[in-house]
């Protein structure tokens, strides 16, 4: 009964353990900053999420280093974008996903960027237009 016990709960902390390494971590900061360590771009909408419910993209204070790091995985994985920007058609202010977009500056980010100002308002419109037909900051 022990041994059978025991093979119990070795099994399940082995599972939760599995689990854990495929869910992004809960805090939205902890997986950006630990992101180049271990990669996982199928997690990207998850975080966009996350970012959505944390209300990152009502927050100018945050919009920088996020728009930064989100450029550099877009432009890491320029086949995922089109799946990534899809639920966003038609949100009103995602500008932490425009200007991470804009900044990738690949053929990628410049047709979902075209799509997202598709989806907008008149005015919101205007700005993704606007942010296409300039260039994006080099480093």
């Amino acid at each position: 009964m022990t041994r059978l016990l025991f093979a119990c709960l070795a099994l399940f902390a082995f599972s939760c353990v599995g689990a854990k390494e495929h869910t992004p971590p809960e805090q939205l900061d902890q997986w950006m900053t630990y992101y180049y360590l271990d990669p996982r771009p199928d997690d990207v909408p998850i975080a966009l999420e996350a970012a959505t419910t944390k209300g990152f993209f009502e927050n100018d204070g945050v919009q920088a280093p996020r728009s930064g790091f989100f450029a550099q995985v877009f432009r890491a994985n320029p086949g995922k974008i089109d799946e990534w920007i899809k639920p966003f058609i038609g949100v009103p202010k995602r500008h932490i996903l425009y200007s991470g977009l804009w900044m990738a500056n690949s053929k990628e980010s410049k047709v979902a960027l075209e799509r997202l100002a598709k989806g907008a308002g008149p005015e919101e419109a205007k700005q993704l237009r606007s942010l296409l037909s300039s260039p994006p900051p080099t480093c």
